[in-house]
């Protein structure tokens, strides 16, 4: 195999990223956990998550993905999430941290599935997925009640690559951040 081929293999097109939100006494969400996983159309690269056990973890959380994001940013990557809720629920959070100066979401173009699935696929299609697009967010806690990030960002992206030749190519280029 020749460099190039290997380096096509290991690029980094698209960057999945799920969010655990957590409801604290008094009805106020706060982010529990992240995952962040990267693919392209032939390979699932690996992914990375952070949790926290109480709200008073979740600066920490967010300073972590915050810098997570910072390496994958102007790096022509389409940031992937479940919802649009995704990314309007850590905007609200990166607002309320003063750990993080100015946090943006600029340097990416923007995916959500569920839009996506909702225009192009039929809806009881859906579940036929192993992705559960929860009515309040996405579920992504196993059986035994622990965060599996890993997983769920997987399968984030067996769906992607799967809807890849299915829907027009303009509705996978994302909208810019």
């Amino acid at each position: 195999m020749n460099r190039w081929n290997e380096l096509e293999t290991s690029r980094r097109a698209w960057s999945f990223l799920v969010v655990d939100e957590v409801e604290k006494e008094g009805g106020r969400l706060y982010a529990a956990a992240w995952a962040l996983g990267d693919g392209n159309a032939d390979h699932f690269l690996g992914s990375n998550q952070y949790e926290v056990t109480d709200v008073d973890g979740e600066e920490e959380l967010l300073v972590g993905l915050g810098k997570a994001l910072d390496t994958r940013r102007y790096q022509d990557s389409t940031l992937i999430t479940p919802t649009q809720k995704t990314l309007s629920f850590l905007r609200a959070r990166f607002l309320t941290t003063d750990a993080i100066s100015q946090p943006t979401f600029r340097g990416f173009r923007h995916i959500a599935l569920d839009e996506l699935l909702s225009e192009y696929v039929e809806t009881s299609a859906i579940n036929d997925h192993k992705v559960d697009f929860a009515e309040d967010g996405f579920d992504w806690q196993t059986d035994e009640n622990r965060v599996d990030g890993e997983s769920v960002v997987k399968s984030l992206w067996e769906l992607r690559a799967e809807l890849g030749p299915l829907v027009p190519e303009d509705a996978l280029y994302g909208s810019q951040l």
